[in-house]
């Protein structure tokens, strides 16, 4: 998985035909939910910071799935790393986003309990 998505990213980077800013975005969301599950955490926030900030020109109507899981994501990673604060306002910026899956649920639950892996 790691090396199809740092593949994609190499040729957004090269700029070639066909990778556009939804598949960049795509490859830095999983390089993120990859990095995470590896204990990479710097590495996963930089991933995750880098989905949000495309989704943020990415979706025009409303938040997408990538962006909104991305953000809960990013708060969990801040919890792992005992960055409570931080945490937090990841989870509050969640809950003013629309419901994805169960997005709202685990933000809440995160809130209430720092998330732990």
């Amino acid at each position: 998985m790691r090396i199809t998505w740092s593949e994609i990213l190499r040729r957004v980077d090269s700029r070639q035909l066909g990778y556009t800013p939804n598949v960049e975005r795509e490859a830095h969301y999983y390089m993120g939910q990859y990095s995470m599950e590896m204990g990479l955490y710097d590495s996963a926030l930089a991933h995750l910071y880098k989905c949000d900030e495309l989704s943020r020109s990415l979706d025009t109507d409303e938040p997408s799935g990538f962006m909104i899981i991305a953000n809960l994501r990013m708060g969990m990673m801040y919890d792992l790393q005992l960055k409570r604060e931080l945490a937090l306002a990841q989870y509050e910026k969640v809950l003013k986003l629309k419901e994805y899956l169960s997005s709202h649920k685990q933000a809440e639950e995160y809130r209430k309990a720092p998330y732990k892996k």
